[in-house]
């Protein structure tokens, strides 16, 4: 049964609105984009600048910690989407961290907790994903104090991450990445050591704290961009589909009004017809 002129016009309207809403979604999601990648960069040359400067001190400490990558177990922590419409990347990240089997689990994202869970998995401790660059220092700080009495309790001996990272030519990749023990060598410098204000040893702890929350925060600008890039094609290709409805809408539409206006037409034609044949008759 076709649809009525009223019917179709209800249906775009709705479509309407969910092209209105989609293009927010859509817009929101490439801003918080944009603002990601773009600091990327830095946080990664923080990152990295961190981590040599913790080299060159581990180097000038009189013990410097054990690097052996064997432990009784590990901390991981996982960084997966906040919200939804991102397609299956909550998924692929909860898989990844299932097929771990850490003894330890944080899962930082609320999307993530929930594919973990069905899978049959959860978490020792979640935290939401902050979702604008400003709280990602402090979700950096909180994770890492979050783990630390983990790893000091001497039930675990290593710490990993896990999180999606960015690639601007295809879909995020899954990264895994040892954070602890310390998965670097010594540097090898061709000058003179580097000069410090403070001994090595005092400096040691400073260093790594600082270390592992750089690299957190790292992984957590990296997820946001991910999400956020997910986001964007999922919404590009919603909203390609409304607008694609609207045509086809509008078409029904434009069809049931010349439907309706040939039958008036008819009706007009054949009520012309009858007076004139009454009037035939009458005569």
């Amino acid at each position: 049964m076709s649809e009525t002129i009223e019917q179709l016009e209800h249906r775009i309207a709705s479509a309407g609105e969910l092209r209105d809403i989609t293009g927010a979604m859509r817009a929101m999601a490439a801003a918080r984009l944009q603002e990601a990648t773009t600091a990327l960069p830095a946080i990664r040359a923080y990152a990295a600048t961190v981590t040599r400067a913790l080299a060159e001190v581990i180097a000038l400490a009189a013990a410097p910690p054990a690097r052996t990558t064997t432990s009784p177990g590990a901390v991981l922590v996982c960084f997966a989407p906040e919200h939804g419409f991102v397609g299956t990347l909550a998924e692929r990240v909860a898989a990844a961290a299932a097929e771990r089997s850490p003894e330890r689990l944080l899962m930082v994202g609320d999307r993530g907790a929930d594919a973990l869970g069905t899978l049959g998995k959860t978490a020792d401790a979640a935290l939401a994903l902050a979702p604008h660059l400003e709280s990602m220092p402090a979700l950096a700080r909180q994770v890492v104090e979050r783990c630390a009495p983990w790893v000091a309790s001497g039930a675990v001996g290593a710490m990993d991450l896990l999180y999606p990272a960015h690639d601007a030519a295809g879909s995020p990749r899954i990264t895994l990445r040892r954070l602890l023990p310390v998965p670097f060598a010594t540097p090898e410098r061709a000058g003179p050591p580097a000069l410090t204000n403070l001994p090595a040893a005092s400096l040691l702890p400073a260093l790594v704290d600082e270390y592992l929350v750089g690299e957190v925060m790292h992984a957590a600008v990296e997820t946001l961009a991910s999400e956020n890039a997910a986001r964007l094609a999922v919404t590009d290709a919603a909203r390609h589909n409304v607008e694609e409805t609207l045509q086809a809408l509008g078409r029904q539409r434009q069809i049931a009004r010349q439907t309706r206006i040939t039958a008036e037409i008819a009706e007009v034609v054949a009520g012309v017809l009858r007076a004139e044949s009454d009037d035939a008759v009458g005569g």
